[in-house]
């Protein structure tokens, strides 16, 4: 997806710089991949794989690194500057934070749903409403076989933490083994149990159990 969208902005937005930036290289190496296959149809010019770089003949360029430093995010300027972060569940909110200081024109995370928390979360939370949200489950992806998705389904249930976030994209609890997730606290919550005696409430939990 990110490689045709990149292909867009660079054919048709003039003046243009689109920066792509992972926490890891995977993705980046994805995305490269792609836009190769696509180069035939389109005027993309020369690669400076070791820089990150496809420069077209346009003059247009689209940059893309990995870094997991907050100091090493490079000032970036343009005309018409598109910021985009690859997985940013994964990253650091400082990381997240030194990419704005570009000042870009547009800007787009892409990720699966992850944990609650970070800059990823927070656009479908607090934040919601400074986003325009696209969402998409394993079903709608090419990649994932029916078969997958069966199998995750026989394996850990429908309400597990792993099989809503791995292929319904819900966003999870802080940790997809745990024995008491949030979800669990915030069905508590909201599901108090009958109030039968007055006196002091005990609990106890044995996580070797």
């Amino acid at each position: 997806m990110i490689a045709g969208l990149v292909l867009y902005w660079l054919a048709s937005i003039p003046d243009v710089r689109v920066v792509v930036t992972s926490q890891g290289y995977r993705q980046l190496e994805m995305m490269q991949t792609h836009l190769r296959r696509m180069q035939p149809n389109f005027e993309l010019g020369s690669y400076r794989n070791p820089e990150g770089e496809v420069i077209c003949h346009n003059g247009n360029v689209c940059k893309y690194f990995a870094t997991e430093n907050e100091g090493a995010v490079e000032s970036q300027h343009a005309k018409f500057l598109i910021r985009v972060l690859e997985e940013v569940k994964s990253m650091k909110d400082s990381i997240v934070s030194a990419t704005e200081t570009w000042n870009p024109q547009l800007s787009v995370y892409v990720s699966s749903a992850g944990l609650r928390q970070g800059a990823f979360y927070r656009c479908f939370a607090e934040e919601m409403h400074l986003w325009h949200r696209v969402e998409a489950d394993a079903s709608q992806c090419s990649a994932i076989s029916s078969g997958r998705i069966d199998d995750m389904l026989a394996r850990y249930g429908e309400k597990s933490p792993k099989f809503q976030s791995q292929i319904l994209n819900n966003f999870s609890s802080e940790d997809l083994n745990a024995g008491i997730t949030v979800e669990i606290l915030e069905w508590l919550i909201k599901h108090p149990p009958p109030k039968e005696h007055q006196g002091i409430k005990v609990a106890g939990f044995d996580p070797s159990a």
